[in-house]
């Protein structure tokens, strides 16, 4: 029965399906697995879930790709702004266990922050002042996170 449904009519319900269920009915039949894969039924799901409204972003070509691309690439919200440089940040790196980064910055001080709600700095140099550099642009965590090359 639901095997000769209507397209529209299939493509109207599965609108209102999440991303794994439109996988699991896409498995059901060929049929089934076209109207899936419908870049309408993806725009309907992206637009529900992160309440954008319009068109695919410029340079984007499928609204499937984009709902994999907000899903798995980009960070889903904004927490916290972090302004205590003076100016650019040049490179932002991470401490292997995840706790700590550290960011650099042309006002040449290096500042090492705590993860956590809110974000807050744990170190912070001045390298014009130490070393008379102008200013920062790189730095990694040693392996044991203890300080920084």
């Amino acid at each position: 029965m639901w095997d000769e449904a209507p397209e529209l009519i299939l493509k109207n319900i599965f609108c209102y399906l999440e991303a794994a269920d439109l996988h699991a009915v896409s498995l059901t039949c060929h049929l089934w697995y076209q109207v899936a894969k419908e870049d309408a039924v993806w725009k309907q799901l992206v637009q529900r879930l992160w309440k954008i409204k319009g068109n695919l972003p410029p340079g984007k070509t499928s609204w499937r790709n984009e709902f994999r691309r907000l899903t798995y690439e980009t960070p889903t919200f904004l927490s916290e702004t972090l302004q205590e440089h003076l100016d650019e940040v040049l490179d932002v790196s991470f401490s292997h266990d995840g706790r700590l980064f550290c960011t650099t910055s042309k006002d040449a001080t290096v500042k090492v922050w705590e993860l956590g709600y809110p974000t807050k700095v744990k170190h912070n140099a001045k390298m014009l002042t130490l070393l008379g550099w102008n200013l920062t642009q790189f730095s990694i965590f040693n392996k044991s996170d203890t300080f920084l090359c």
